[in-house]
């Protein structure tokens, strides 16, 4: 009987998603540590939105996931379900003992 090996996604596949998934986490990071995070959720769930619903500017064959984050940062800017929280945690980082 003939034995299969299965094979994950090429070379180049991986190189987006670790890219995707470097400026995701970045951009999530960041606010987080500005922001709150409440605010943070909210960021990540605006990114994978954005990466689900469109096909990111390409150049030379890849997409700019930076284009992307600059898109979900302006839909989080105006994110309703924020009002008021945004910075909710952020105080307690930032007042002096």
């Amino acid at each position: 009987m003939e034995q299969r090996t299965m094979h994950g996604p090429c070379e180049e596949c991986r190189q987006q998603i670790a890219d995707a998934e470097r400026e995701m986490g970045a951009f999530v990071t960041a606010v987080a540590r500005h922001s709150g995070p409440v605010a943070a959720v909210r960021a990540a769930e605006h990114w994978l939105e954005l990466a689900e619903s469109m096909n990111p500017t390409l150049v030379d064959g890849r997409p700019i996931w930076r284009e992307l984050t600059i898109m979900a940062a302006s839909r989080l800017a105006t994110d309703n379900r924020l009002n008021g929280r945004v910075g909710e945690g952020a105080e307690e980082r930032c007042q002096v003992k």
